[in-house]
């Protein structure tokens, strides 16, 4: 056996495959003629992707035809078309015999014929961005070519936006930096509209082993597939945008994650950071002293921007740890003295996450019953406080976070409970009902949410012509309540 052979790591397994067609299929468990199709199936998609694997080293004729193998094998594909679409938040169960026959028609080197929906949606910082839903086809074949790169290329050392890696290997390796490597001084730094401005020449300068077919028709959004946008105001020039979402890699495609680190992984190479971590756009370099990390800066700022096939722009600031406050993925980094000698890094929830767990526990406190406010509380407090697993100590748990939830909005829910229940009877008109309910917004510390207005007028005012004030207002709460601001402290 040789050593490729030793050395390969499927990028899934059986119970991945097992799990994905149950939900696709919308049962609890599997026929045996469909468990022993897919056993099959894995075996010899792994067999497959373990000779381009060996092939990879080669490359060449016989890297080649070791990809016609995995590209045309019926068994790559249905097992392909099982993970794509088996997972994620909204599946639509199909039959066996469905699946079988869509899998057929699964190619990498041609577009699938199905419509792309490009929606666009507001970021954080600013902006909007574009990102894409395809059909299952085409997931199959992205979900493929990720495979493909996953076995010959292997997945980039600094991405973490990515099963296996994640958010907490993150933040645990850079806290492992700060007690172990010395890092003092940290960069958060992002990289401007990178997927629209990642081209195909960069894909495949990086990725030189893949045909130009496959990464027109299954990377990037081929000439000829048809784009259906939704814009955020329905005033945008459509012609231009869809040119602009062919030409850089599409947000939303199952492969874009990877294809992104790998690009990103190259210029990385190059600085030789003592700390660094990537989670998509986001860059987080690390050192000892500031003049280092921002020389680091400069080599990756000069990197991107001097590629010949296309120039990225790197922005963001250096801060030092223990004298300002370092949020990155949700958690909030410092220094603390562990005991008289020695200080170590500690990563809480941020200001931000607090804020927005607030909001999202304050639209459905409003909304519940008070009798299950205490459970309601209790049990939002847990799940928030599990998705932050480097913060959790045996001081701050479940249930503290709970009581520090019940001081902080349990006041300003009675005060706004109240002020609804006794005007209720007093609204004579919608705009009363706004009056009312931006005025108690203020007394009450902008706990309730703001009103969505569209050329000065309430937007509920016409989709609900016919409903009372108060049922006017239940509408507008329960589709607002996205919008609800709880103050700090």
């Amino acid at each position: 056996m040789t050593s490729a052979h030793l050395r390969f790591k499927p990028p899934f397994d059986l119970n991945d495959v097992r799990i994905a067609a149950r939900k696709l299929l919308g049962v609890k468990l599997l026929l045996p003629a469909v468990e022993i199709e897919l056993r099959l199936a894995v075996a010899g998609y792994h067999d497959r992707l373990r000779s381009l694997a060996s092939a990879g080293m080669a490359g060449g004729r016989k890297q080649h035809m070791a990809l016609r193998r995995v590209e045309t094998s019926p068994a790559a594909r249905l097992i392909a078309f099982v993970l794509a679409n088996g997972k994620g938040k909204r599946i639509t169960p199909m039959t066996w015999a469905a699946i079988k026959a869509e899998a057929v028609g699964v190619n990498l080197r041609k577009p699938s014929g199905e419509v792309v929906l490009a929606t666009e949606r507001l970021k954080r910082s600013g902006g909007t961005r574009w990102t894409c839903s395809f059909g299952p086809r085409a997931r199959a074949a992205q979900r493929m070519v990720e495979h493909i790169i996953y076995v010959v290329a292997g997945p980039s050392r600094y991405e973490h936006a990515r099963r296996g890696r994640g958010r907490e290997t993150a933040v645990r390796e850079t806290l492992h930096s700060i007690d172990m490597k010395g890092v003092r001084w940290i960069g958060l730094l992002d990289v401007k509209d990178f997927f629209p401005s990642v081209t195909r020449e960069m894909v495949k300068e990086v990725l030189s082993f893949l045909p130009q077919s496959i990464i027109d028709a299954t990377i990037f959004i081929h000439d000829d597939t048809e784009i259906k946008l939704k814009g955020l105001y329905g005033d945008k020039d459509t012609t231009s945008s869809a040119l602009a979402i062919r030409k850089g890699l599409s947000q939303g495609s199952l492969a874009s994650i990877l294809v992104a680190g790998k690009v990103l992984e190259r210029h990385l190479d190059k600085i030789d950071a003592r700390h660094a971590v990537s989670f998509v756009d986001n860059v987080l370099i690390g050192g000892k002293t500031q003049e280092e990390v921002q020389a680091k800066r400069t080599a990756l700022a000069t990197s991107l921007e001097g590629h010949p096939s296309g120039s990225l722009r790197l922005t963001g600031e250096i801060y030092k740890l223990g004298d300002h406050a370092m949020d990155y993925l949700g958690y909030r980094f410092r220094r603390e003295w562990l005991n008289p000698e020695r200080r170590i890094g500690r990563a809480t929830h941020s200001e931000r996450s607090r804020r927005a767990f607030y909001t999202r526990l304050a639209a459905k406190l409003l909304l519940a019953n008070r009798r299950c406010r205490e459970a309601t509380i209790d049990k939002e407090c847990a799940r928030w406080v599990r998705s932050f697993p480097q913060w959790r100590t045996r001081y701050v748990n479940e249930a503290t976070a709970a009581i520090a939830a019940e001081v902080d909005l349990v006041p300003m829910l009675d005060s706004a409970h109240a002020a609804i229940c006794g005007a209720k009877m007093k609204w004579s008109s919608f705009a009363d009902l706004a009056d009312c309910v931006s005025g108690l917004a203020v007394r009450i510390g902008n706990a309730m949410p703001r009103l969505h207005t569209k050329g000065g007028a309430p937007s509920f005012e016409r989709t609900l012509p016919d409903a009372t004030p108060w049922e006017r207002f239940e509408a507008l709460l329960r589709q607002g309540a996205k919008n609800i601001v709880i103050p700090a402290g």
